[in-house]
């Protein structure tokens, strides 16, 4: 396999990775917010960090992959 596939599928597996920690983190946040811990206590506080940096990641790394994709199989052309 060529050098920028194997990116491109390392790429696919980080967001993979990324997309099952985002899940784990947004379902502790709603579990906090099911046990009503206040929006405003440590512990909620700490867990919507930990939620908005992976958010942050994942975003950056879809774009990253989008980005690889595109430059490895070329843009889609539009239908007409």
């Amino acid at each position: 396999m060529d050098e920028r596939k194997d990116r491109l599928v390392q790429s696919a597996a980080q967001l993979y990775q990324l997309g099952i920690a985002l899940d784990r983190a947004r379902e502790r946040l709603r579990q906090l917010a099911e046990r009503g811990v206040p929006y405003s206590s440590p512990e909620m506080m700490a867990a919507y960090r930990e939620f908005s940096q992976l958010e942050q990641q994942w975003q950056e790394q879809e774009t990253a992959h989008l980005r690889l994709r595109d430059e490895i199989v070329g843009k889609p052309q539009d239908a007409q």
